[in-house]
């Protein structure tokens, strides 16, 4: 093992009680966060026959209420002054898709 290799080793143990705590911590924020992934279903709505995913439907609403914001900010004059529109309303769109999904579904 050359000098520069023997320089740079740190033991296991020391990486791993640092390391460990982080891990553990991620992980228990991931099972708290994901814990109502685990209802009985997943929010779904009969289109025609076939079931579909609820945040679909919210996502064309969120997209469409993008669209008419983007119509009156045109109409107002502040669409000329917005730097990189694509993201902005793109972050819109997922804005209204979001508030839907918090504020607008409820499981029964």
């Amino acid at each position: 093992m050359s000098h520069w290799q023997q320089a740079r080793h740190v033991p296991y143990s020391a990486v791993f009680s640092a390391l460990g705590r982080q891990a553990i911590m991620a992980l228990a924020v991931f099972v708290a966060a994901t814990g109502s992934c685990m209802a009985e279903h997943a929010p779904e709505i009969e289109i025609t026959g076939s079931y579909f995913p609820i945040w679909m439907l919210y996502l064309v609403v969120g997209i469409l209420a993008s669209v008419v914001c983007r119509a009156v900010l045109i109409r107002v004059g502040i669409d000329d002054y917005m730097p990189f529109r694509v993201v902005s309303y793109a972050a819109l769109a997922l804005a209204f898709t979001f508030a839907l999904l918090l504020f607008g579904w409820r499981l029964p």
